[in-house]
């Protein structure tokens, strides 16, 4: 995963470092009623964290941006859907988990 600086929009690489052509914005995979309270502490300048369990998901958001990598990890013949699904899943929910975490200084010190 990487966070694009200018847009904060993450970008998703393979392990070896190539591109999945799969990118979004963390607002797209959160369900509103999370997006809403990150907003509210924000304006508010909370210093309290959105802890992991106070996170609810979109799911079908996470199923558009996970759908181009499934497509070509299938095509390929190396993993059955259901495996890929299943893990693309966790580690998108994991990446957003452990990044709504962090301080907004150590967020920016992770951008690009």
């Amino acid at each position: 995963f990487s966070v694009s600086k200018n847009s904060g929009r993450v970008f998703i690489y393979n392990s070896d470092g190539t591109a999945c052509n799969s990118n979004f914005d963390i607002e797209e995979v959160i369900s509103e009623d999370t997006a809403d309270r990150l907003l509210d502490a924000q304006i508010k300048r909370s210093a309290k964290k959105l802890q992991a369990r106070q996170i609810d998901f979109n799911t079908e958001g996470i199923k558009k941006v996970i759908c181009p990598i499934i497509g070509k990890l299938t095509k390929s013949g190396s993993h059955t859907k259901p495996h890929i699904d299943k893990c693309c899943v966790k580690e998108v929910k994991g990446f957003v988990q452990s990044f709504l975490s962090l301080r907004e200084v150590e967020k920016n010190n992770l951008k690009e």
